[in-house]
């Protein structure tokens, strides 16, 4: 008995990680795939228009780095509907 525990213990234990293996295996192929086709095709195209998401120069002339954004007033029904 105890040599059928110990041989059942065996197999779960090779199993654990041989299904942790795969899993990696797994995980890294689709992040991969998640990589090239989406954010490395946006960073190419966005490169290529001249597009830029962040203003990282940086400008000695300015003071601050915050940008003014006009403050006005929307009607009511413009604020129960936001999306």
């Amino acid at each position: 008995m105890k040599i059928l525990k110990t041989f059942i213990i065996g197999i779960r234990d090779g199993f654990g990680n041989f299904s942790y293996t795969i899993m990696n295996i797994v995980n890294f192929i689709l992040l991969a795939l998640v990589y090239f086709t989406a954010i490395a095709l946006v960073s190419i195209i966005s490169k290529l228009a001249g597009k830029r998401f962040l203003d990282l120069k940086k400008n000695k002339n300015k003071k601050t780095y915050w940008l003014n954004k006009p403050i006005t007033t929307k009607s009511l029904k413009k604020y129960y509907r936001q999306f």
